[in-house]
């Protein structure tokens, strides 16, 4: 039956009951897309703001630190408006924004670099940030034409009814022209387009501006064979395989389910005081295992800060490279992939340090002039807990008279802090890179670096190392004794002197030797502040023929330095008189204040 005049065709209308419900839920796919959308460029812009402007990580972003923060306040400005604006908001700045999130992680992926992983929290690494962004920027393009639709097909609905002037349908008719819709998918590619250029060009920006020099010449990444120094960024490793693990001798271990790893070297007094918390804390937890991996050069015995009794899995990274890291770093594994890394203090400790020790005035301060790209600073005898500062001015001599950035500059022990470095030197001028040593605790021979990245390609890198002698106010000069070649039977003589640079008096008690016919004489006497003692030592060159290798340890009354070691070689020869050698043929020559003895 044909409707009358005036009358609506009910057919048509029931025919279509329920496409008003599946229009509105499409919609309400959209909006609900567009939120969550939103709130992941604001929890990015965050991300990005907070540990950029921060200091956390290096910059690559054109502009520095303004670049950066411009970037954040723009995400965060961009989720904010996706998530409490109109759809509109949706469909004109949602695809773009994620579009470019999603340029700047795949230029990460062709640049092998890491700053899009701040852009997911620095919980996913560039090629996850890359899909995640992706797929939101299809999600938003696909959804919010699916709200056009339906917004389209009603307004085609009130026209049918409402009569003529609408361009749609008239009343009583039994046809109905709507107008004709662009297909989803062709929307969703047209919204896309836009917003992939603008981003491959910022992208594209961001990569030229990374000078090769400046970027990461040594990321997280094994370098290649042969590289000097390893500088590892634990920050960075998030979300990817663990970099170094093939470098690690646990590695199928830890390639294989979950494991807590504390990565430490035991000349870091943090590292030394903290083991056992470390193990109490992140051990024992079900189906977790909990690992110590050590850095080179690697501990003596006597020497080794793991407490005993430690049920830890022991590993050791290997020596094929100089590498250079803050420790401790603490990271939580999944079959080889980095959940979380940091290294150093935590955030907590760092703030209860800024209120309380690190008010205190250094004790000394020393200037060392830096014209290449190796300088170092021993400061000698220092007490424990004190604090020494040395400025480290670096001549900017490059050949090419231009400015030498600084890209970055960080401290291989938390308690040698840098206090502050130049981003730029110019030519001919000199910057100044502040560090100051707090002590620690317990009596080590302390040795430590500053390393800083510069665009100069003479001196790309710049390694600063402090020394001290902590809590160790003895040094033994020469620090070694070759005696050259003794006749079989014969008798060798040298002699080695201690010097004392702390403020008690100190006194040899005895003395011990590893190899049976050399032997130090230990006075009865002590050595007063400031002062020096002579021990012979004489060597009785009655063993088989062949070259002799011993150590003589020196005992003290001084439980901070309970004893002091001196290595010994000679070569014993059937016949003939001694043909070389007499004491002070050194390997470490010793000089008239006893600096540069063994300690």
């Amino acid at each position: 039956m044909s409707s009358q005049p005036g009358e609506v065709d009910v057919r048509s209308a029931g025919g279509a009951r329920d496409a008003p419900s599946r229009r509105s839920g499409a919609t309400a796919i959209a909006r609900f897309v567009q939120v969550v959308a939103g709130a992941a460029l604001v929890a990015a812009g965050a991300s990005l703001t907070w540990r950029l402007v921060g200091g956390g990580v290096s910059l690559s972003l054109p502009g520095g630190r303004l670049g950066a923060a411009l970037a954040g306040g723009g995400a965060v400005l961009a989720g904010m408006l996706l998530v409490t604006g109109p759809a509109g908001l949706g469909r004109a700045f949602g695809p773009l924004a994620c579009c470019l999130a999603a340029c700047l992680s795949f230029g990460d992926v062709v640049g092998g670099t890491a700053f899009s992983g701040l852009l997911c929290g620095g919980v996913l690494g560039p090629e996850a940030c890359l899909v995640f962004w992706s797929g939101l920027a299809l999600a938003l393009a696909i959804f919010a034409g699916a709200g056009d639709s339906g917004r389209q097909s009603r307004q085609g609905r009130r026209g049918r009814h409402e009569g003529p002037g609408t361009g749609e349908c008239r009343e009583g008719s039994q046809t109905c022209r709507p107008r004709p819709r662009m297909p989803i998918v062709f929307k969703a590619a047209l919204s896309i387009l836009p917003a992939l250029a603008a981003g491959a060009l910022i992208s594209l920006s961001a990569v030229q501006y990374r000078s090769p020099a400046v970027g990461r010449p040594t990321p997280s990444k094994a370098p290649a064979a042969g590289a000097a120094l390893a500088i590892l960024e634990p920050a960075d490793w998030a979300g990817g395989q663990l970099p170094i693990l093939d470098r690690i001798d646990v590695s199928e271990k830890l390639s294989a389910g979950r494991w807590n790893v504390v990565m430490y070297h035991h000349t870091c007094p943090y590292c030394r005081d903290s083991l056992g918390t470390f193990e109490k804390d992140l051990s024992g937890r079900e189906g977790i295992g909990f690992a110590l991996v050590e850095t080179p050069p690697y501990a003596r015995a006597e020497d080794d800060p793991v407490p005993a009794g430690s049920k830890a899995l022991r590993g050791k990274l290997d020596e094929s490279r100089d590498w250079f890291v803050t420790t401790p770093v603490v990271m939580s594994l999944a079959d080889g992939k980095v959940l979380t890394a940091r290294e150093g203090y935590s955030e907590a400790e760092l703030a209860g340090l800024e209120k309380g020790s690190r008010k205190a005035e250094p004790v000394s301060s020393v200037v060392v002039a830096v014209e290449g790209d190796r300088a170092e600073c021993d400061f000698g005898f220092v007490e424990p807990r004190a604090i020494h500062r040395v400025t480290f001015e670096v001549l900017n001599n490059s050949e090419s008279a231009r400015p030498m950035a600084v890209a970055r500059a960080k401290s291989e022990c938390p308690c040698m802090l840098l206090e502050s470095y130049p981003k730029v030197i110019a030519p001919g001028g000199r910057g100044r890179f502040v560090v100051d040593l707090e002590a620690p605790d317990e009596s080590t021979n302390y040795s430590k670096r500053v390393v800083a990245l510069t665009d100069d390609p003479d001196r790309h890198t710049l390694a600063l190392t402090v020394k001290a002698a902590v809590g160790r106010p003895l040094v033994v000069s020469p620090g070694t004794i070759d005696l050259g070649r003794l006749a079989a039977g014969s008798r060798g003589e040298a002699e080695v002197t201690i010097v004392n640079r702390g403020k008690t008096a100190i006194r040899p008690v005895y003395a011990t030797s590893s190899q049976r016919g050399c032997i130090a004489r230990i006075p009865r006497a002590a050595v007063a502040p400031g002062g020096r003692l002579t021990i012979p030592v004489v060597v009785d060159a009655s063993v088989s023929p062949g070259k002799v290798k011993a150590t003589i340890s020196i005992y003290t009354d001084d439980p901070r330095q309970a004893s002091l070691e001196v290595p010994v070689s000679y070569e014993v020869v059937s016949g003939g008189a001694r043909e070389a050698g007499r004491a002070g043929q050194v390997g470490e020559a010793g000089t008239p204040d006893g600096q540069g003895g063994r300690s």
